[in-house]
């Protein structure tokens, strides 16, 4: 065997392993880092080992860790983190928030949840609607635009929100 034919084994053997320490069935959740990984590597079985090849899967492989880092970051902010934020908060629970109650001590709490996931994560109003009890995009939008306003009359509301920014990490 040639040192370019040991060099390509090497190279696929590398690309099919798990990349980071994370595992193959982490890896997949992540469909770009993933399908990348396949595209390189069908890239590098139609080719002879060489080292332009080395250095794009190099740039490849890189991108591809910093991808699944930034995927999986704890800073991250996502609705369930939001939710036991507000939770805490304001000492209503979490099944409170997705009730369909409209009691002002639940009613507000809720309206902020939604308000926070629509600024604070990149969700569309259905999709948080549908993870506040199945609520419709424009209950999530009267939410937001009644939160927006309240913020600039109650400063109370605006420092119960300034707390949970800052358990969430936002300074």
């Amino acid at each position: 065997m040639t040192e370019a034919q040991v060099s390509a084994r090497e190279i696929r053997r590398r690309l099919w392993n798990p990349i980071g320490g994370h595992e193959s069935s982490e890896i997949e959740v992540l469909s770009g880092p993933a399908l990348r990984r396949r595209k390189l590597m069908l890239a590098v079985e139609k080719q002879e080992a060489s080292i332009a090849l080395a250095k794009r899967i190099d740039e490849c492989a890189r991108s591809i860790i910093l991808e699944i880092r930034e995927r999986a970051s704890p800073d991250r902010i996502t609705l369930p983190s939001i939710l036991r934020a507000v939770v805490r908060q304001f000492g209503v629970s979490a099944l409170d928030i997705r009730s369909d109650r409209r009691i002002a001590r639940i009613v507000v709490p809720r309206h902020v949840y939604m308000y926070l996931g629509r600024h604070l994560t990149t969700l569309s109003l259905s999709a948080i609607g549908r993870r506040v009890g199945g609520k419709d995009h424009t209950t999530v939008l009267f939410a937001v635009r009644k939160i927006s306003q309240l913020i600039l009359v109650d400063p109370r509301l605006a420092a119960d929100i300034d707390n949970i920014k800052w358990e969430l990490g936002i300074r």
